[in-house]
Protein backbone atom coordinates (compact mmCIF):
# COMPACT_ATOMS: atom_id res chain seq x y z
CA UNK A 1 0.00 0.00 0.00
CA UNK A 2 2.80 2.39 0.92
CA UNK A 3 4.47 1.92 -2.50
CA UNK A 4 1.16 2.58 -4.27
CA UNK A 5 0.66 5.79 -2.31
CA UNK A 6 4.25 6.88 -3.11
CA UNK A 7 3.77 6.11 -6.83
CA UNK A 8 0.56 8.10 -6.92
CA UNK A 9 2.27 11.10 -5.26
CA UNK A 10 5.18 10.85 -7.69
CA UNK A 11 2.82 10.69 -10.68
CA UNK A 12 0.99 13.82 -9.51
CA UNK A 13 4.29 15.68 -9.35
CA UNK A 14 5.12 14.47 -12.87
CA UNK A 15 1.74 15.75 -14.07
CA UNK A 16 2.22 19.09 -12.31
CA UNK A 17 5.67 19.75 -13.78
CA UNK A 18 4.45 20.53 -17.34
CA UNK A 19 1.73 22.80 -15.98
CA UNK A 20 4.18 24.71 -13.82
CA UNK A 21 6.54 24.99 -16.79
CA UNK A 22 3.71 26.32 -18.98
CA UNK A 23 2.79 28.91 -16.37
CA UNK A 24 6.40 30.03 -16.14
CA UNK A 25 6.54 30.30 -19.96
CA UNK A 26 3.43 32.49 -19.90
CA UNK A 27 4.99 34.68 -17.21
CA UNK A 28 8.16 35.08 -19.28
CA UNK A 29 6.09 36.01 -22.34
CA UNK A 30 4.12 38.53 -20.27
CA UNK A 31 7.39 40.10 -19.12
CA UNK A 32 8.66 40.27 -22.71
CA UNK A 33 5.35 41.68 -23.98
CA UNK A 34 5.41 44.28 -21.25
CA UNK A 35 8.92 45.33 -22.28
CA UNK A 36 7.90 45.49 -25.97
CA UNK A 37 4.80 47.47 -25.09
CA UNK A 38 6.77 49.90 -22.94
CA UNK A 39 9.31 50.43 -25.73
CA UNK A 40 6.64 51.01 -28.38
CA UNK A 41 4.38 53.19 -26.21
CA UNK A 42 6.11 56.31 -27.50
CA UNK A 43 3.91 56.16 -30.61
CA UNK A 44 0.72 58.09 -29.86
CA UNK A 45 -2.58 56.37 -30.53
CA UNK A 46 -0.99 52.96 -30.63
CA UNK A 47 -2.95 49.90 -29.54
CA UNK A 48 0.23 48.64 -27.96
CA UNK A 49 0.25 51.72 -25.74
CA UNK A 50 -3.18 50.80 -24.35
CA UNK A 51 -2.05 47.24 -23.74
CA UNK A 52 1.11 48.50 -22.06
CA UNK A 53 -0.87 50.76 -19.73
CA UNK A 54 -3.07 47.86 -18.66
CA UNK A 55 -0.05 45.63 -17.98
CA UNK A 56 1.84 48.36 -16.20
CA UNK A 57 -1.03 48.85 -13.76
CA UNK A 58 -0.41 45.34 -12.35
CA UNK A 59 2.50 43.80 -10.51
CA UNK A 60 3.56 40.33 -11.63
CA UNK A 61 4.47 38.06 -8.70
CA UNK A 62 5.80 34.55 -9.18
CA UNK A 63 5.25 32.41 -6.09
CA UNK A 64 6.05 28.68 -5.93
CA UNK A 65 5.08 27.94 -9.51
CA UNK A 66 2.09 30.27 -9.69
CA UNK A 67 1.91 33.71 -11.23
CA UNK A 68 -0.24 36.38 -9.65
CA UNK A 69 -1.11 39.74 -11.15
CA UNK A 70 -1.78 42.26 -8.39
CA UNK A 71 -3.33 45.58 -9.51
CA UNK A 72 -1.39 48.58 -8.20
CA UNK A 73 -4.57 49.99 -6.70
CA UNK A 74 -4.94 46.89 -4.49
CA UNK A 75 -1.49 47.23 -2.92
CA UNK A 76 -1.59 48.86 0.51
CA UNK A 77 2.11 48.98 1.35
CA UNK A 78 5.42 47.22 0.69
CA UNK A 79 8.29 46.41 3.01
CA UNK A 80 11.71 44.93 2.34
CA UNK A 81 13.13 41.86 4.00
CA UNK A 82 16.61 41.51 2.52
CA UNK A 83 16.32 40.62 -1.16
CA UNK A 84 12.62 39.88 -0.76
CA UNK A 85 9.67 42.24 -0.84
CA UNK A 86 6.51 41.73 1.18
CA UNK A 87 3.61 43.11 -0.85
CA UNK A 88 0.63 43.78 1.42
CA UNK A 89 -2.56 43.86 -0.65
CA UNK A 90 -6.19 43.42 0.38
CA UNK A 91 -5.32 41.71 3.66
CA UNK A 92 -2.85 39.26 2.07
CA UNK A 93 0.93 39.31 2.00
CA UNK A 94 2.68 38.26 -1.22
CA UNK A 95 6.43 37.69 -1.30
CA UNK A 96 8.62 38.31 -4.31
CA UNK A 97 12.36 38.34 -4.87
CA UNK A 98 13.43 41.85 -5.79
CA UNK A 99 15.18 44.87 -4.39
CA UNK A 100 13.12 47.82 -3.25
CA UNK A 101 14.79 50.05 -5.83
CA UNK A 102 13.91 47.68 -8.72
CA UNK A 103 10.35 47.37 -7.47
CA UNK A 104 10.07 51.15 -7.11
CA UNK A 105 10.96 51.51 -10.80
CA UNK A 106 8.11 49.15 -11.77
CA UNK A 107 5.48 50.90 -9.66
CA UNK A 108 3.58 54.09 -10.44
CA UNK A 109 5.51 56.92 -8.76
CA UNK A 110 2.33 59.00 -8.53
CA UNK A 111 0.73 56.27 -6.42
CA UNK A 112 3.61 54.94 -4.29
CA UNK A 113 5.89 56.93 -2.00
CA UNK A 114 8.89 55.75 -0.09
CA UNK A 115 8.53 56.48 3.62
CA UNK A 116 11.48 54.56 5.00
CA UNK A 117 14.58 52.96 3.54
CA UNK A 118 12.71 49.65 3.56
CA UNK A 119 9.06 50.74 3.17
CA UNK A 120 6.80 52.17 0.47
CA UNK A 121 3.13 53.05 0.80
CA UNK A 122 0.18 53.52 -1.55
CA UNK A 123 -0.78 57.12 -0.79
CA UNK A 124 -4.44 56.49 -1.55
CA UNK A 125 -4.54 54.13 1.46
CA UNK A 126 -3.34 56.78 3.95
CA UNK A 127 -6.15 58.23 6.08
CA UNK A 128 -4.16 60.31 8.59
CA UNK A 129 -0.72 61.17 9.89
CA UNK A 130 0.80 62.20 13.21
CA UNK A 131 4.17 63.18 14.63
CA UNK A 132 6.23 60.64 16.50
CA UNK A 133 9.40 60.72 18.55
CA UNK A 134 12.80 61.58 17.06
CA UNK A 135 11.45 63.86 14.31
CA UNK A 136 9.67 61.03 12.52
CA UNK A 137 5.98 60.59 11.89
CA UNK A 138 3.35 57.89 11.62
CA UNK A 139 0.95 57.11 8.79
CA UNK A 140 -2.37 55.44 9.49
CA UNK A 141 -3.84 53.33 6.69
CA UNK A 142 -7.48 52.59 5.95
CA UNK A 143 -7.07 48.95 7.09
CA UNK A 144 -5.86 50.06 10.55
CA UNK A 145 -2.16 49.51 9.85
CA UNK A 146 0.31 52.07 11.27
CA UNK A 147 3.54 52.73 9.38
CA UNK A 148 6.58 54.64 10.58
CA UNK A 149 7.95 57.43 8.41
CA UNK A 150 11.64 57.92 9.04
CA UNK A 151 12.98 61.44 9.50
CA UNK A 152 14.82 61.20 6.16
CA UNK A 153 11.52 60.75 4.30
CA UNK A 154 9.35 62.96 6.52
CA UNK A 155 9.59 66.02 4.23
CA UNK A 156 8.55 64.09 1.13
CA UNK A 157 5.45 62.74 2.87
CA UNK A 158 4.61 66.13 4.39
CA UNK A 159 4.30 67.54 0.85
CA UNK A 160 1.60 64.99 0.10
CA UNK A 161 -0.68 66.44 2.74
CA UNK A 162 -0.31 70.12 1.88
Amino acid sequence: MQRAVERKKGRQEVLKAPLIGAINDIAVRLDKDQQIDVDSSERPGSRLQESSERLQRKLLIRDSGTVKLIPFEDIDWIDAAGDYMCIHALGETHIMRSTLLDLQKKLDDKLFVRIHRSTMVNITRVVSTSLSQKRGSLLYLADGQTLKVSRNYRESTRKLFQ
